[in-house]
């Protein structure tokens, strides 16, 4: 039978949440939970999830690269897509740009900020068959701490097509196509950076 339509939610609700134990808050949508309730994230990450779309926000704090800024935001993408183990040909950026202060108001100004948008195909878990890849929309924010040896990643994933044969697919509402995920995707992002404040540099080291 035909796979059924995702409905995209007219309007989110947005809820204060407090990351790394309070050193950083932002505001998610209220679909997204703390994956660390359910299984173990590491240290350096923060990982929250919708699981009625297969939606995720993660955050991750990096050992600052070698990689200069201006190609900084391709290196980190393409690190994801070996990562997910999506080849080169399966990998696509379609936007590279620098944000400043207006996108990311309360991040120092001066800051290096770089936001990549692209998609890849990956498998989800231990599913390995290429009838089994995903077609994943992929939204990177690079923020660059020089001073404190670090950079700061935060991506949205939202899965644009969902394989009837993989395991997301048990799980979410729809298979195949999903509608407005791509937009979706990009309010998230945006409202997640206009949101995200670091309480406590600390956590970056000095």
């Amino acid at each position: 039978h035909a796979a059924r339509k995702m409905t995209v939610r007219p309007q989110e609700t947005w809820k204060p949440v407090e990351l790394y134990g309070g050193a950083i808050k932002a505001q998610f949508p209220d679909r997204f939970v703390d994956v660390s309730d359910f299984r173990p994230v590491p240290d350096h990450q923060e990982v929250w999830a919708d699981g009625a779309s297969d939606q995720s926000i993660v955050l991750e704090i990096a050992e600052r690269s070698d990689v200069p800024d201006s190609d900084v935001g391709r290196f980190v993408f393409d690190d994801y897509a070996a990562a997910n183990e999506a080849s080169s040909s399966s990998s696509s950026i379609a936007d590279i740009k620098q944000l400043g202060p207006a996108d990311v108001p309360h991040i120092p100004s001066g800051t290096y900020i770089c936001f990549v948008s692209g998609t890849q195909q990956a498998c989800k878990g231990r599913d390995a068959g290429l009838d089994q890849r995903n077609t994943v929309q992929l939204l990177l924010c690079v923020i660059r701490l020089p001073q404190h040896g670090s950079d700061l990643l935060v991506t949205v994933n939202a899965p644009m097509y969902i394989s009837p044969s993989s395991s997301a697919a048990q799980h979410v509402d729809a298979q195949g196509q999903q509608v407005g995920a791509e937009g979706q995707a990009a309010a998230v992002m945006q409202g997640v950076l206009r949101s995200l404040q670091v309480q406590d540099w600390g956590l970056f080291g000095s």
